[in-house]
């Protein structure tokens, strides 16, 4: 893989932190449905200031087997309105959108993933008119992976809990009418007893069975 990992803006360079870039898939009913891209850098000269860019592509809309088959085009935006309404940055002295550009996966190799972005992007808003600078970036990030399932697992099993918690009341009912039988020798007192003894074993003995 090419080692250049510097983002070019006009005639300034950057370098790129390792540490804070990321390409991270989500992962979906074993299909990559989407990804977002951060891209972070090291501080550096801009026009007589010291910046530290960023840039986030956002929203990449996928329907992919495996990794294997992002590479190639993966996304390309051709106007300020699109990038904005994509909420895809580019973060000099603030948050910038970019005009037009086109990223792409060249390579992929041992979790990591080579990505080339070309285009442009407004670099100072509030000139009239705004000025505008060409972009290229060609870098390596790694790849993180959030399966969409497991989160909707999570939320099953907080869901589960009040289930565990009518239990435990039922277990505490059981032990009060326990002591009353035995302190009174009521039949009917006995009757709901030996009922929500029964209940309280077979709830427990269903949330066994969800549990495995």
């Amino acid at each position: 893989m090419n080692e250049k990992n510097l983002l070019k803006i006009n005639n300034s360079t950057f370098k790129l932190n390792d540490e804070e870039s990321k390409l991270t898939l989500y992962v979906e009913n074993n299909k990559i449905v989407s990804c977002y891209l951060v891209c972070d850098f090291i501080e550096s000269n801009y026009e007589n200031s010291i910046i530290s860019p960023k840039i986030e592509i956002k929203n990449i809309i996928l329907e992919k087997n495996n990794i294997n088959e992002l590479i190639g085009p993966l996304k390309t935006v051709n106007s300020v309105e699109e990038a904005y309404n994509s909420e895809d940055i580019l973060y000099l002295y603030e948050s910038e959108p970019f005009t037009n550009y086109k990223l792409e996966i060249l390579e992929i190799n041992n979790e990591k993933v080579l990505i080339n972005l070309k285009g442009e992007a407004i670099t100072n808003g509030y000139s009239k008119p705004y000025k505008v600078a060409p972009i290229e970036l060609e870098c390596i990030v790694n790849v993180k992976i959030i399966n969409k399932e497991n989160k909707e697992n999570n939320l099953k099993s907080i869901k589960s809990k009040p289930k565990r918690i009518y239990s435990l009341l039922l277990l505490i009912l059981s032990v009060i009418l326990g002591i009353i039988v035995f302190v009174t020798q009521s039949n009917i007192v006995t009757i709901l007893f030996g009922f929500s003894v029964i209940l309280t074993l077979v709830i427990y003995d269903l949330e066994g069975k969800k549990r495995k």
